[in-house]
């Protein structure tokens, strides 16, 4: 009788084993996926330069006399906005009042660590400017791309109206899509990373 008892309040080998599944396929389904959440930062890097692009455009149409531009500074992983007047000086954020700078990689105060600024297509300069009506300073469309992780995003601007749209991918063949071997004339750096 008390060998009976004891067989039936043990688990089988069976019980233990789906045990041992299932909590697995919980943990696996815990856990964050790396390479999800680099396109997650992918995608909102490319959502926040859309938003940039919209407030250049309002603030250029508002103020035309001192239009703004986003300049890009492929060397450092970063761009800013800036007065065309002035265009290696960012304006001040509207709300932090801090220096509108949006820096990619792995530096400090970086707004996506897994992101890095791939390539601009820029009418072969690195600014994109606008004008009294909001129309972008070129006749093509404009191509900035994003890579985050495995993720890759594409921004173009059209010349008319400055509207944008972002795809995953890259649609469009850059002259300039590789800016490690490119030379460093157009933004030579002191060595202390700021203005």
């Amino acid at each position: 009788m008390l060998r009976q008892l004891r067989a039936e309040r043990a688990f089988t080998l069976i019980e233990m084993m789906i045990v041992v599944v299932v909590v697995a396929i919980l943990t696996a389904l815990a856990l964050p996926d790396e390479g999800s959440s680099a396109a997650l930062e992918g995608k909102l890097a490319a959502e926040r330069l859309d938003g940039d692009v919209a407030y250049c455009r309002s603030c250029s149409i508002v103020r035309p006399d001192d239009p703004m531009i986003i300049k890009f500074d492929p060397q450092n992983n970063r761009y800013w906005i800036a007065r065309k007047s002035n265009p290696d000086t960012p304006v001040p954020h509207p709300v932090t009042k801090e220096p509108y700078l949006v820096q990619f990689g792995d530096a400090e105060g970086s707004s996506g660590h897994n992101v890095t600024l791939v390539g601009v297509g820029l009418d072969g300069d690195y600014e994109l400017g606008f004008d009294a009506t909001g129309s972008i300073d070129q006749s093509t469309p404009a191509a900035i791309q994003l890579r985050s992780g495995s993720a890759n995003y594409e921004i173009t601007v059209s010349p008319a109206a400055a509207r944008t749209s972002t795809l995953e991918g890259f649609w469009t063949e850059l002259q300039d899509a590789t800016y490690k071997e490119q030379e460093t004339a157009n933004f030579a750096d002191d060595g202390d990373g700021g203005f």
